[in-house]
């Protein structure tokens, strides 16, 4: 690029330097005819002096008749200033033929200068002075017919001269004006050109520019040859594929950043998730705990109603009908028991007997039981699958669940509404519940429980089984249902759902494992205590709280028992070392302050082993009763429990 302006421009120079050259030549010749114009009539004008001066003295020397006296200062004048005009024509420089007629012409002056000294000095003969006036003045003709010749000549020589010197000057000034335009002409085109040179790649660069800042770094410049221009662009592609390249490798760097956030975002969100599993699990096991001991509290006061009512209903007497408040007493303290069964399901101290059992049963079951307590503005309907296969379940359990979705089901549409029931098998290929895991069962057992009440807002669907939530009033629930409804279910290895809309109902989903081939076991029917007849034996009744220890005591007494107390572990440790060999069974509380039931058993059995105890607890049927069992008790009775069915236990126990 660099050498194709340098040669530009010296084109350019060049062009401009030979038109000044040639107008150079033309100017200089052009001088050295003016300089011969300048010669030329500088000789003229001495000729012409000199031609001044000899017509003066040829004017003196016609004037014959004027005496000589007046005319010889004027004659020497004249001859003086013809002489200085004669040698200052002499003393120029000429050429070849002015010189031999400026040589002729000084000879003639010489020649004249001689005949008018003569003429001057001439004596004062007539004659002589004539002749000799003669022949200057024949001279001085001649001097001028010379010096005639010589003017035309120089006159002619002048105007070719000048012709000549006129039209060089044109020529100057026509070459000039060629060289300038054409140098400028050439300016123009060279000055096109290298903008065409400079600005096309550059454009090129510019453009290229755009379309990299575009986001295309696959772009590349088209190679421009060895210029500067090329090289640039060379330089650019090397950028541009460099850009690429870290354009690449920063994607592929951002690409494993983005997977390693999003890596551990997802382990951050799985570790909150496991984490807020944890604190749920902490929170379901320490309210499972509280539970557990309120039930256990509840069931000690519930014992104490129990055995008060029925203490006041023997004293009615057989004859005589029991007041109509005992009835709502036992039906409150029955509710109270089941309340206190669900807390203790909820704390997951109970034991379930699971059975194989047909789901359908269940639902007309307690849909029998429902069409009695359900308001009438609430239509039940059932749709009950055919073929269903049967679920393995406790079946006090199953009608619970089923009972609990009924009475939220009735909450919910306080005007009434439709409450339907409905059973369906899904075969495992067609399950959708989510990932398939090698523990899922060939089929599941599908049960709806869906009503048309108010609904639910999705802030509430999400907190429904959490145990003691509720939106009823105060005193209206204990927010334990769904709770002890989604324990069930989850331990019968289930999985229960929720869905609402507000204002057009709710619907739970309860999938269960379906046990294809299964025989269906019988319902076992509520045990009933018989009459095993009056009592006898000496009993040691051991509990902390004296008013039911005085009530027990005192129906216990009717059946024939003698009954002795005791208010701790203590102090029963302490009257069995006394009178151990009187007592022929001890009934035990196993949760006291102080020595507990199980170490209080374990005193009894070393000072006398072989010992009957029966153990009350409102742990019914938990791994403590189990516990109690192998350390060597030799029955369980749960509270609340009815006197006759202690009374059972009792004589079960005593006969071995």
């Amino acid at each position: 690029m660099r050498r194709r302006i340098v040669v530009s421009l010296l084109f350019l120079f060049a062009v401009f330097a030979a038109g000044a050259g040639v107008a150079s030549w033309y100017v200089n010749t052009a001088t050295k005819e003016l300089q011969h114009l300048l010669s030329l009539h500088e000789v003229e004008g001495l000729r012409r002096n000199l031609v001044i001066s000899v017509q003066s003295v040829q004017a003196d020397l016609y004037t014959v008749h004027t005496p000589l006296e007046r005319r010889l200062d004027s004659i020497v004048q004249n001859v003086e200033q013809l002489d200085v005009g004669a040698e200052e024509c002499a003393s120029c420089h000429h050429g070849p033929a002015v010189e031999r007629d400026l040589d002729e012409i000084l000879t003639l002056v010489d020649r004249y200068k001689t005949a008018l000294s003569y003429y001057i000095t001439a004596s004062a003969d007539r004659a002589q002075v004539a002749r000799l006036e003669l022949e200057a003045a024949a001279i001085g003709d001649q001097l001028l017919a010379r010096t005639g010749r010589m003017s035309a000549v120089a006159t002619e020589t002048l105007d070719e001269i000048t012709r000549r010197a006129a039209a060089r000057v044109t020529d100057v000034m026509v070459i000039l004006f060629a060289t300038v335009g054409v140098s400028f002409l050439i300016g123009i085109a060279i000055s096109s050109y290298l903008v065409r040179l400079v600005t096309k790649p550059v454009q090129r660069l510019v453009g290229a520019t755009r379309i990299i800042a575009s986001g295309n770094l696959q772009h590349r410049i088209e190679d421009s040859g060895r210029t500067e221009f090329g090289e640039l662009g060379r330089h650019f592609n090397a950028m541009s594929a460099a850009l690429e390249e870290s354009y690449a490798g920063l994607r592929s760097t951002n690409e494993e950043l983005t997977r390693e956030v999003s890596d551990r975002k997802r382990a951050e969100e799985e570790r909150e998730a496991l984490q807020s599993q944890l604190l749920h699990a902490q929170k379901m096991e320490a309210l499972g705990t509280i539970s557990v001991g309120i039930a256990h509290e509840f069931g000690n006061f519930l014992q104490i109603i129990q055995a008060c009512v029925e203490r006041l209903s023997s004293k009615i007497g057989a004859g005589n009908a029991a007041p109509p408040e005992f009835g709502m007493i036992e039906n409150t303290v029955q509710r109270g028991s089941d309340l206190a069964r669900s807390l203790l399901k909820f704390g997951a101290k109970t034991r379930s007997e699971p059975l194989p059992i047909d789901i359908n049963e269940r639902l007309s079951n307690v849909k029998a039981i429902l069409d009695r307590t359900l308001p009438k503005t609430i239509a039940i309907e059932l749709d009950l699958a055919e073929s269903l296969s049967a679920i393995r379940a406790d079946p006090t359990e199953v009608e619970q669940v089923l009972m609990n979705l009924a009475v939220n089901a009735r909450d919910a549409m306080p005007d009434g509404g439709v409450l339907r029931m409905k059973t369906r098998r899904v075969p495992r290929a067609d399950a959708s519940t989510g990932q398939k895991g090698e523990n899922e069962p060939a089929e599941w057992v599908v049960l709806s429980v869906e009503d048309t009440g108010h609904g639910i807002s999705p802030e509430t669907a999400k907190q429904i089984f959490d145990p003691f939530f509720t939106t009823k009033e105060v005193g209206a629930g204990t927010g334990l249902g769904l709770a002890v409804v989604y324990g069930i279910v989850v331990g019968c290895g289930g999985q229960i759902s929720c869905t609402s809309k507000v204002g057009q109902g709710t619907r739970f989903e309860i999938r269960l494992p379906g046990l294809p081939g299964e025989v269906v076991a019988a319902r076992p029917e509520a045990a009933q205590h018989e009459d095993v007849g009056p009592g006898s034996g000496r009993i040691l009744l051991v509990d902390d709280e004296v008013i039911m220890l005085d009530v027990t005591r005192q129906n216990l007494e009717e059946y024939g028992y003698r009954i002795h107390t005791a208010e701790s572990g203590e102090e029963a440790v302490e009257f069995f070392r006394h009178h151990g060999d009187e007592i022929d069974l001890v009934i035990l509380d196993l949760g006291m302050p102080g020595m507990g039931g199980r170490a209080c058993l374990e005193k009894i059995l070393e000072v006398r082993p072989g010992t009957k105890i029966i153990v009350s607890s409102g742990y019914s049927t938990d791994r403590d009763r189990d516990d109690v069992l192998a350390a060597g008790a030799s029955g369980f009775l749960p509270k609340p429990s009815r006197v006759p069915a202690i009374h059972s236990k009792i004589k079960e126990v005593m006969s071995g």
